[in-house]
């Protein structure tokens, strides 16, 4: 296998207005990211590209110049813009199945000759999407536990004084940082912790 090229060392934070444009997208693919890495092979000429965020079919690019240069979109000059480029067709020719990241017409290497730029969280409606495809993938046997969450859930009952306030913080504090892997129960979780924040803030009732 032959080594892969490095990335450019540009990076690029996104403005207050680039924020809340990609923030009113209708289908997020990915968390937000403040700060942007060019995903162009190192060395590369012309503008620097970052991904900011996949919206269905609609791919988002951080195009920047180098060196405070002018960049020139469309007819008009400016030093960072937010574009919608079509993605590059290119496909490993070791991997059919492995297509370039990048926009079409970029500079240097494709995607699948690079190292990679590092993963993207998925958005709250992608890790759905997946939790959902993953459980509909599972047998009837791997899945009875969710099934179990998801009765336990429904099932009212007694609240029992069971543990400190310090101990309850300490269970949503590991409850969360368990949905940071396993997507699967990510929507079970945080109806529990929203239950045990009511009943949290219901013990110590702000004063009017």
């Amino acid at each position: 296998m032959s080594e892969l090229l490095p990335l450019c060392d540009g990076i690029m934070n996104l403005t207050d207005p680039e924020t809340a444009f990609l923030d009113g997208l209708e289908n997020p693919a990915h968390e937000p990211v403040g700060s942007l890495p060019c995903e162009l092979q190192h060395g590369h000429q012309g503008v620097h590209f970052a991904l900011a965020q996949a919206d269905g079919a609609d791919l988002w690019w951080l195009l920047w110049a180098p060196r405070g240069a002018p960049l020139t979109v469309r007819g008009e000059q400016a030093d960072r813009r937010l574009y919608r480029m079509a993605p590059c067709p290119a496909t490993d020719p070791a991997d059919p199945d492995d297509d370039c990241t990048l926009a079409q017409g970029h500079k240097g290497g494709h995607s699948f000759d690079m190292q990679p730029a590092g993963p993207r969280t998925p958005s709250r409606p992608m890790r759905r999407k997946i939790a959902a495809e993953l459980r509909a993938d599972m047998e009837p046997e791997e899945s009875a536990y969710l099934t179990t969450i998801d009765d336990l859930m429904r099932t009212p009952g007694p609240i029992l004084p069971l543990l400190t306030e310090a101990e309850a913080g300490i269970v949503a504090g590991l409850l969360r940082m368990y949905t940071e892997t396993d997507w699967l129960v990510e929507d079970q979780v945080d109806t529990l912790l929203t239950r045990i924040q009511s009943r949290l803030e219901a013990l110590n009732p702000t004063d009017a």
